[in-house]
């Protein structure tokens, strides 16, 4: 189990004595953090190489770079969350407020990220980054004080998170961002930005989420800051097509694909062309849909990027849906099907089977439904995994249902709200 980074008790070790809290910060290395963290590592590498620092802060900073390459790049939570502690424990012993500030944000960011890839509930990390915000409120440490009130605004984007906590995150965010600003620190007060983006779109504040993915691309572009630029373009796509703008989210979509083409980042270039097949659904527009996701499944097959090729293969199948090409939706949700079989993965068999039936349902075919159904539910057996029961167990009540079988559906609807209730 990866160290948990306790709340601190003794309020010495975090006197920053090698330069004023609330000085003005170096300018930012081009760099960027992804989808998930901050970009950072660019200055903190600067510092990693600068041979005036002492060893310790230089090898604390590497860790720190380390910690956010894990997250930006590997998608490594674990690893992430353990180079992050590694170097707040030593930005501690140096007395480094700004080092230590940043380093708790890491963790908590890669344990947020970790319960939101086991779809569970933030808890340690909300403890925690609500534990230092305390402390720094105490000493009056007001960059330690930003630092965990984007972390918690950043908790509040989470699935498991519900309106109130994400209107609360939108405070959070202002707050950060009013402190960010008194100390001149540009690179955060985009970092904030990006995440109020991301909050005012989920509470459906649509014009003020449009409103700061502008300000955050006006920013980044001052800033030189292309990787942060282009993440700011891919927000305010979703934020227009959120907003029902579809021609301006597919605009923002593409110019955001001609930057991470320009980058060479091949991972955001599918996920961007994921945003335009699932808006593309969503408004049902089945030939675009299909276009945008096998743009992407091509990019993402060689990435060997399992969660996002299940995805992709969704996108197609709904978009041959709704163009009415029925037989190639089933042809291609049957192939994918095969192929997670034959290669041992039972989540991604079982999420083709579903598809398969949401599909038939769809289209009113119940008997073509029917054995797949039941052949979800006995592979979901099989594998021991109870959410991945309920989860076939609900689809086959719905089958059921269809073919008027109202016994059977309802013992196998109360089958599936049994296991979830465990």
């Amino acid at each position: 189990m990866i160290p948990i980074v306790q709340a601190p008790t003794d309020p010495s070790r975090y006197t920053n004595t090698s330069k004023a809290e609330d000085g003005q910060l170096p300018a930012q290395t081009k760099t960027w953090g992804a989808a998930t963290s901050d970009a950072l590592s660019g200055r903190y590498t600067a510092i990693a190489e600068d041979a005036q620092q002492s060893a310790q802060k230089r090898e604390a900073a590497m860790l720190f770079a380390v910690a956010e390459g894990h997250i930006n790049d590997n998608e490594d939570f674990d690893a992430a969350a353990q180079a992050g502690s590694q170097a707040l424990e030593m930005f501690k012993n140096l007395g480094d407020i700004e080092g230590v500030a940043d380093s708790l944000r890491v963790v908590v960011d890669a344990m947020r990220l970790k319960a939101g890839k086991n779809e569970e509930s933030p808890d340690e990390a909300l403890r925690l980054a609500s534990d230092e915000l305390a402390w720094f409120r105490q000493e009056g440490h007001k960059r330690g004080q930003a630092s965990m009130l984007l972390a918690l605004a950043r908790l509040s984007t989470g699935a498991k998170r519900g309106n109130k906590e994400r209107e609360q995150g939108v405070r959070q965010g202002k707050e950060a961002l009013k402190i960010y600003r008194e100390l001149g620190d540009k690179p955060m007060e985009g970092a904030v930005l990006l995440v109020l983006v991301e909050l005012y779109s989920l509470v459906k504040s649509h014009q003020e989420a449009i409103g700061a993915a502008n300000k955050a691309l006006a920013l980044f572009e001052d800033l030189g800051d292309q990787k942060s630029e282009a993440r700011a373009m891919h927000l305010l796509a979703h934020a227009r097509f959120a907003s029902g703008q579809l021609d301006g989210g597919n605009q923002a979509a593409e110019d955001a694909i001609a930057m991470w083409q320009e980058l060479g980042n091949k991972r955001q270039e599918a996920i961007e062309l994921l945003a335009i097949a699932r808006w593309s659904v969503e408004e049902d527009l089945g030939n675009e849909a299909v276009n945008a996701a096998e743009k992407a499944l091509v990019i993402l097959e060689e990435l060997q990027d399992t969660s996002r090729i299940r995805a992709a293969i969704k996108y197609a199948v709904r978009g041959h849906s709704l163009a009415q090409e029925i037989d190639q939706a089933y042809h291609l949700v049957e192939a994918s099907a095969a192929r997670f079989k034959e290669a041992g993965d039972i989540e991604s068999h079982l999420d083709m089977l579903e598809l398969h039936v949401s599909v038939a349902l769809e289209q009113e075919d119940v008997e073509a439904a029917w054995p797949v159904a039941e052949e979800a539910v006995k592979v979901a057996r099989r594998c021991g995994k109870k959410k991945l029961e309920g989860n076939a167990l609900e689809w086959l009540a719905q089958v059921q249902q269809a073919r008027d079988e109202f016994v059977e559906a309802l013992a196998a609807a109360k089958e599936s709200i049994s296991i979830f209730r465990e």
